[in-house]
């Protein structure tokens, strides 16, 4: 509540206020910490604060500085795409907490994005035929107890029938259920 307004949300009390000038203090703020040398998951850890107190067009704090947000992924993903979603989760994470997401502020849910991009990336990876090779090598590998429980989840999951169905898989430690899955 500023002078007696009610508002619902801190950003919008905060600029009502005059503490933030405009959309270009989160901008401004970002800019100082890459120009300081902060570490990029600092700068993700930063982004969701500014988004949520400080009015700014979401998309363009991201498209200004998403390489800066990104470099420590660029060195673990595969292409610079799957670097900036990893940042994008990265940044989620907290907003979550704040009980906010991406979505809310004009910037897509990366979660279920990233998990498509990652199965696509690992199945173009092997070939029709070196992947049949695999799993042709791997159930010829298994012993009489995996096999069982292999073919037992195989059906399971390819039957259109069945729907919700959540298996349990125990045993001691060595005994290969790792490898069955």
């Amino acid at each position: 509540m500023v002078n007696s307004i009610p508002y619902n949300t801190c950003q919008k009390a905060t600029t009502s206020f005059g503490i933030f000038a405009g959309i270009a203090e989160a901008d401004l703020c970002l800019q100082e910490a890459i120009s300081l040398y902060y570490a990029p998951y600092h700068l993700r850890f930063v982004c969701p604060q500014l988004i949520v107190d400080i009015p700014t067009p979401t998309h363009d704090l991201w498209n200004k500085s998403k390489d800066e947000l990104s470099t420590d992924h660029v060195q673990h993903f595969p292409d610079i795409e799957h670097a900036y979603l990893q940042s994008l989760c990265d940044i989620q994470k907290p907003l979550a907490i704040l009980g906010n997401c991406l979505d809310n502020f004009g910037r897509p849910d990366p979660g279920q994005h990233i998990h498509d991009v990652e199965m696509e990336h690992e199945t173009s990876r092997l070939g029709s035929d070196e992947l049949a090779l695999t799993v042709n090598t791997m159930l010829t590998s298994m012993n009489a107890q995996q096999s069982v429980v292999f073919q037992t989840i195989y059906t399971t999951v390819t039957d259109p029938q069945r729907q919700n169905t959540v298996f349990y898989l125990d045993g001691k430690a060595g005994c290969g259920k790792s490898f069955l899955l």
